[in-house]
């Protein structure tokens, strides 16, 4: 119950703002997680190989900033991209 309640005022500000009408509250939202689950790997080191998953995560949280920020990527569909194939090539072993 005590970590729901941290969670509910950790994500108040992000849930608070969010819209549905366009694709950034999805990325503002995602990257809020991973940042979350890098910090979260780092601290407590309980998966084997928890460095390159702590890369991998903080990588796809780069991708998410560079977004919302609309940092040159190229464009946004090449950057979308790139963030579901990181996305998909790795989020089933964060958690091994």
């Amino acid at each position: 119950m005590i970590q729901g309640i941290r969670n509910i005022i950790e994500y108040w500000k992000i849930i608070w703002s969010d819209r549905n009408y366009d694709y950034d509250f999805l990325i503002r939202l995602m990257e809020f997680k991973l940042k979350r689950m890098a910090t979260h790997f780092e601290e407590h080191k309980r998966h084997v190989g928890w460095e390159q998953i702590v890369k991998q995560v903080r990588y796809s949280e780069s991708v998410c900033k560079r977004i919302s920020e609309d940092e040159p990527f190229g464009s946004d569909k090449i950057a979308s991209e790139l963030l579901g194939k990181e996305i998909s090539r790795h989020i089933l072993r964060w958690w091994d």
